[in-house]
């Protein structure tokens, strides 16, 4: 059976995750553990140039941009993502195996800090572009993949909630004229 890898950068460029994911090494990492079709989204960063060696059984298809993503994010049974929480949130919500890729040169923490939760939360895992191949590697990444908790689906129940606290709480003190 081929499984999928869906890896995206989101709107701009992260040339450390492309990097770290065509590199041969990382691909016949990928192989070996059964993904051979390779989908990336790169963004606006520079053309990537992995020339695949024979033997290696492994498609590999990139691109900039295309109006919507979530026909890949659909059909892969792995997204490796930027920490964006639009596209984060997006695989969360299609129940899907991800990996969270922290760029550590953007100017704060925020990306960290969503990784850091939802991985605590067991949502996803959290690495950095040059703990890519490690995480891959790991004996236990396949169970640590199957031990992840599925995202809750959004509810509005909290806010109707606190919305009849409010009003019952205001009609108790208010006066009427």
């Amino acid at each position: 059976m081929q499984k999928k890898v869906f890896v995206t950068v989101g709107t701009t460029q992260f040339e450390e995750l492309i990097d770290a994911v065509t590199n041969l090494s990382l691909l016949e990492l990928l192989e070996k553990n059964g993904y051979n079709d390779i989908t990336i989204q790169k963004g606006n960063g520079r053309n990537v140039t992995t020339i695949i060696p024979e033997g290696l059984r492994v498609h590999l298809d990139v691109y900039e941009y295309k109006k919507s993503i979530i026909d890949d994010m659909k059909s892969a049974d792995l997204i490796v993502s930027h920490c964006g929480a639009g596209c984060l949130m997006e695989a969360l919500a299609l129940k899907k195996r991800v990996i969270a890729v922290v760029n550590k040169s953007l100017w704060d923490n925020h990306q960290l800090e969503l990784a850091q939760e939802l991985s605590s939360s067991n949502h996803l895992i959290y690495t950095t572009p040059e703990s890519l191949f490690d995480v891959l590697k790991d004996p236990l990444f396949s169970d640590r993949l199957d031990g992840l908790s599925p995202f809750p689906a959004p509810t509005t129940k909290g806010f109707v909630d606190i919305v009849n606290q409010e009003m019952s709480q205001t009609n108790n003190s208010c006066c009427i004229l």
